[in-house]
This record gives C-alpha cells, sequence and structure tokens, in this order.
C-alpha cells in the first residue's frame, strides 16, 4: 500500500481493513512497508501460500475437481486443493521479526508523536526502509492513513466505501495526489513538492476539507 508515495491512502476498503489489524494495520497504512508470504498469512490478507511453480498444477486440478453439489461446500473444496501444495518453508515474517519495534513505534497516542516514532532510523534494513518511505512521503497522507485507521474500526464496510469515494474524489482535487503522481511516474524525479511539508504543517482544518460533502446524494447512498 504505497500510497504515502503519492499524496494518496490506502482506499478500495482500507479503512476497514487496516482499523482490523490494529497497530500492525496503522504501521502498514503510514509506511507502505511491503510484506512477504509469512505475513500475509499471519495478517489473513492471504489464506494459503503456495509455490510460483505449482500454478499450473493448481488450476488444472481446479478444472478437474468433482464439485459438491452444495455450493456452500466449495469453499472447503478449494481450502483442501489448496492444502495440498501449501509451502511448510517459508522465510520468517517482517512483521513477527520487527514486533517489538512495530509495537514501540505505534505507541503514541498523537499524530505527531507518532510520525516522530514512525520515522526513526532502524538497523532492520526492512524497518529502516518502511521509516524513509514514510519520511518522503506525503506529511498530508500520512494525516489522512492516521483518521482513516482511526475511523474505520467504527464503520462497516458500506461505510468505508462510503467515505473513501469522499476522500478519493477531494484527494484529485487537492495538490498532493497530482504532485505525487508526478514526482513518482510522470517526471520521475523522486523530488515531490508537498503541499505541506511537514507534519507540523497538516492543520486540521486541511484534513476535514477532504472529508467534505461533494454530492447532494451520495453516490453510494444505496450501498449496504
Amino acid at each position: 500500500m504505497p500510497e504515502i508515495s503519492i499524496g494518496l491512502y490506502p482506499d478500495v476498503g482500507g479503512s476497514w481493513l487496516l482499523s482490523r489489524l490494529g497497530k500492525v494495520g496503522l504501521f502498514l497504512g503510514m509506511t507502505g512497508a511491503q510484506i512477504n508470504a509469512a505475513d500475509a498469512l499471519s495478517t489473513q490478507f492471504a489464506s494459503h501460500a503456495l509455490a510460483s511453480g505449482t500454478r499450473h498444477d493448481v488450476m488444472n486440478a481446479l478444472t478437474q475437481m468433482d464439485w459438491d453439489e452444495d455450493t456452500q461446500a466449495h469453499h472447503h473444496q478449494i481450502s483442501q486443493l489448496l492444502m495440498r501444495y501449501q509451502l511448510s518453508d517459508l522465510a520468517q515474517g517482517q512483521l513477527d521479526i520487527a514486533a517489538a519495534d512495530i509495537e514501540q513505534r505505534t505507541s503514541a497516542t498523537d499524530l505527531a508523536q507518532l510520525y516522530q516514532q514512525l520515522i526513526q532510523p532502524s538497523d532492520n534494513p526492512w524497518l529502516h526502509k518502511a521509516a524513509m518511505t514514510l519520511k518522503r512521503g506525503s506529511p498530508t497522507s500520512a494525516a489522512l492513513i492516521y483518521r482513516q485507521w482511526q475511523n474505520g474500526k467504527d464503520l462497516s464496510l458500506a461505510e468505508c466505501f462510503k467515505q473513501e469515494l469522499t476522500l478519493s474524489v477531494q484527494c484529485a482535487r487537492h495538490p498532493d495526489f497530482i504532485e505525487g503522481v508526478r514526482a513518482l511516474l510522470v517526471d520521475k524525479d523522486q523530488n515531490p513538492q508537498w503541499q505541506a511539508a511537514t507534519i507540523a504543517q497538516v492543520t486540521e482544518a486541511y484534513v476535514e476539507e477532504h472529508y467534505k460533502r461533494l454530492w447532494r446524494k451520495h453516490p453510494l447512498a444505496d450501498l449496504k
């Protein structure tokens, strides 16, 4: 979830997903840290880990599956099939290795202190990269991600989607998303000039602008 680097925020249900992972979700959202297969399993982002070389065999097995007449049993059948190809020897999860550090870095109860803890250097190369990604990223995005993580735990998935549509359109109307895409993907100079250059310059009023209603009737008003 590298949105911190382009002036955006983890969308498509990120508010719901990250908030339910607790402080690990906050860390991943704020830093855009990349995780491995063991991490994906421990966070339940994934249910099984298979070697890429088994893809052809798995697809063939699925096409030859003797499906149960009860469609409710299909999920179990698929899980049983995937278990036959499950990798048993995975590299240790990065989240597991850095668990104590992540706990300490996310212990703050306010954004300013949290941000300073998260950007501290580390002897762990993976954790250091995560810290530097946040430090180079959009301070406005950091504030938005912190807010969405706080809000998400009290919202249903449908409510998260509704809120995120507003956030996405508002991000497109504000400078950092355009600037982030320019610096990373268009000009590729890796030198974004953020609207708020530091976390201290991101005001509460500016964050609220990103939540301002845009429609008389929300396009997702009927989403349940």
